[in-house]
């Protein structure tokens, strides 16, 4: 009998060290996303960033420094897409 209390113990313990360390790991995951959507952005590769930012938002949707840049994203894509009158694809990009 104590052995398999000891079991079901240890069994719990695991469970429960699982759940707490995987906010932790899907936060590290965003910061990373976030930091690649960063170098993004400075290359000026809009699409790509709003891609990685939307992708990364569906796993953490309350993340404002995401929707931030998400926002700046989307901005510098329109504005670049204006200059170079590329209307169809920023009407594209706005309803993928």
């Amino acid at each position: 009998m104590r052995s398999s209390s000891l079991s079901l113990f240890l069994l719990a313990l695991v469970v429960c060290c699982s759940l707490i360390s995987a906010p932790a790991v899907q936060a590290r995951v965003s910061v990373d996303d976030n930091n690649q959507a960063v170098a993004l952005l400075k290359a000026k590769r809009y699409v790509e960033a709003i891609k990685l930012l939307k992708k990364t938002l569906r796993s953490v949707p309350y993340e404002t420094v995401i929707q931030k840049n998400l926002l700046f994203a989307y901005q510098s894509a329109g504005n670049e897409f204006v200059k170079q009158k590329r209307y169809t694809e920023l009407a594209e990009l706005m309803l993928e």
